[in-house]
This record gives C-alpha cells, structure tokens and sequence, in this order.
C-alpha cells in the first residue's frame, strides 16, 4: 500500500507538472492572440487612413486634371490670339507665359500625385496581405488554445481522480 500510495504521489507530482505547463501554454497562446488582435486593429486602422488617403489623392487628381485642362486651353487661347497679331503682344507673351508655368505646376502636381497614389497603392496592398497573415495567425491561434484549453481540462479531471 506504501508503494502505491508514492506511486499515485508521483504520479500527482507528475500530473501537476503537466498542468502547470499546460497553462502555462494556454496563458502564453492568450498573450499571442491578444497582440495579434491589438496588431490587426492597428493594422485596420491604419488600413482605413490609407484607403482614405487615397480617395483624397483621387480627388485631388481629378481636380488637377480640370486646372490642367483648362490651362491647356488658356494657353492655347493665348497662342492663337498671338498668331492674329495685334498691338498687345507684349501683354499676350506674358499672359501666355504666365498660363504655360501654370500649365507645367499642373503637370508636376499630378505626376507628383499619381506617384503618391502608386505608393499607397502599393502600401496599401501589403497592409492588406499582412492583414490576411494576422487574421490566419489568430485562426490558428485559437486553435493552438483551444487545444491547450482541452489538455488543461484533461490533467484537470485526472488529477481529480
């Protein structure tokens, strides 16, 4: 009866050992599932700024794409106004001037734009894979506690035996 009294002992000692390392993973797989959550909230926040940045940038676009076009037209204006002659082609030189640096700030801005646009398409792309990855990293998370939770139980209930 000693021996089997020190024999359940051990296998108590045993037991407890087991558990404890059983929660121990469970405690660690909460911690993991907790930043991976708090990372994809981040990462959705951050998403949302990034998609509305670009919408912003669209706009923009769009508008300097008007400016552009009607600085194309004033300078065309201006041009055939010119090729007519006159008295005020000092004035017309100046305004045609004036209206093709417009046309080229337009052009630098938009090409300025369209890169951003490409840089937050681009970002906004990786957001999205890193993105998926946590959404599959806290799937198999749960899993992973899942399990750690079932083993838990398991020692649990023996060690109640």
């Amino acid at each position: 009866l000693q021996r089997e009294l020190e024999k359940g002992g051990e296998n108590e000692k045993m037991l407890n050992e087991e558990l404890k390392d059983a929660q121990e993973s469970e405690e660690k797989y909460r911690q993991e599932l907790k930043a991976t959550c708090e990372d994809r909230e981040h990462m959705s926040a951050s998403l949302k700024d990034l998609e509305q940045k670009l919408a912003e940038s669209i706009d923009k676009s769009a508008r300097l794409q008007v400016d552009l076009a009607n600085a194309i037209e004033k300078s065309d204006e201006l041009q055939r106004e010119l090729e007519k002659g006159g008295e005020n082609e000092k004035m017309l030189n100046e305004e045609l001037k004036d209206a093709q640096e417009s046309e080229e700030k337009y052009r630098q801005e938009l090409k300025a734009t369209c890169e951003d646009r490409e840089h937050m398409s681009a970002s906004l792309k990786d957001l999205e894979q890193k993105l998926a990855e946590s959404i599959d990293k806290s799937a198999r998370l749960q899993v992973d506690l899942a399990n750690a939770i079932e083993k838990s139980d398991e020692l649990q209930r023996e060690l109640e035996k």
